[in-house]
């Protein structure tokens, strides 16, 4: 299985996710940035025990920076941004 290089979207459960860490709810503009961060780091992606490809990526905005896990699942056949985590 190859790793995807480029994202199509996001699921609903990754901006709640990303919602709960941020603190407020994402623009779309910051889950775009979430996806050109995947495809800046796909290279580093790893298929996780669960069959999605995970990377880690630090997403900075404004003073704040934050190290994500981005895990990445296929629907429909197109790969989304599946959920996001912090790094603990």
């Amino acid at each position: 299985m190859n790793r995807p290089l480029k994202l199509h979207g996001w699921s609903e459960h990754a901006r709640e996710e990303f919602a709960d860490i941020l603190g407020q709810s994402p623009s779309d503009q910051q889950m775009r940035a979430l996806l050109r961060l995947w495809q800046k780091h796909s290279q580093e992606a790893f298929l996780n025990r669960h069959g999605r490809w995970q990377v880690k990526v630090v997403y900075k905005h404004k003073q704040q920076s934050h190290n994500l896990w981005l895990v990445a699942g296929e629907q429909n056949g197109n790969w989304l941004l599946w959920t996001i985590f912090e790094v603990a």
